[in-house]
């Protein structure tokens, strides 16, 4: 498992600020997982992105058993925060696990996820951090239904809206009583399986799950990048705008 920060002569330290000559003369027998306190090395000279392993282990972690944290969509969400907020040891009952994003002070965690994960893990997770959101990646695999007048009511989907037949009269976006929705079709379906909130980061806009439909369809309410930012990660104006323009890069 990939890790981004170490702890350093009892200091958190980010992969991302270490060079290969720092690595060789400063860090190479010193770095520690945060969790588990074994020896971690870092992973500078290669294809994938930078980042820290284990030395003698695979993880210590139950709960990451992917490679995710590699993926630039990934690393996007979490540098959004500084260092004390992301890869942070939560211990409860004698436990230990990794979130990807934490607010201590809100009690918050923040879960990204990008690949599939089985309905077990999502339950583990949920109980143990107990107050939390999902993240999801829908940059890819996700599609936004255009609908028809019939389909507008969205408590079921004609023949035509269900096979993406054209007729008149079509729209993207739904609105009902001040919010606005989307019908997405996604093979991706383990999401459905998280009882705590989850929002879709698709191509452009963030969504929030709403509901299962007919078939790979769900029910989803649009969400501003800026209200995502500002309830959950505490952020705002001109950084808001920044951030937004870095995801629109990907």
């Amino acid at each position: 498992m990939s890790l981004l920060t170490a702890n350093f002569n009892n200091e958190k330290i980010d992969i991302n600020n270490i060079t290969y000559n720092d690595y060789s003369h400063i860090y190479k027998t010193n770095l520690t997982c945060l969790s588990c306190n074994s020896q971690l090395q870092a992973v500078l000279q290669t294809e994938k992105v930078k980042h820290f392993r284990h030395a003698s282990v695979d993880d210590c972690d139950s709960f990451n058993s992917n490679e995710d944290n590699l993926l630039l969509w990934h690393r996007l969400w979490q540098s959004i925060v500084n260092i004390n907020n992301k890869e942070c040891v939560i211990e409860k009952n004698g436990k230990k696990h990794r979130a990807d994003i934490y607010f201590p002070e809100k009690d918050l965690v923040i879960e990204i996820q990008h690949s599939h994960i089985e309905p077990d893990k999502i339950k583990n997770r949920e109980i143990f951090y107990n107050s939390m959101i999902w993240i999801i990646d829908g940059t890819v695999d996700v599609n936004i239904k255009t609908l028809c007048d019939k389909c507008i009511m969205i408590s079921n989907l004609c023949d035509k809206c269900t096979e993406n037949i054209i007729c008149s009269k079509r729209n993207t976006e739904i609105s009902f009583e001040g919010k606005n929705f989307y019908i997405i079709s996604t093979k991706k379906n383990y999401f459905q399986n998280m009882k705590e909130d989850v929002f879709i980061h698709c191509d452009g806009f963030i969504c929030k799950f709403i509901a299962k439909l007919q078939g790979i369809n769900i029910l989803c309410e649009k969400i501003s990048f800026e209200d995502i930012l500002q309830k959950y990660f505490f952020i705002e104006g001109k950084e808001s705008n920044k951030i937004k323009e870095n995801f629109n890069k990907l």
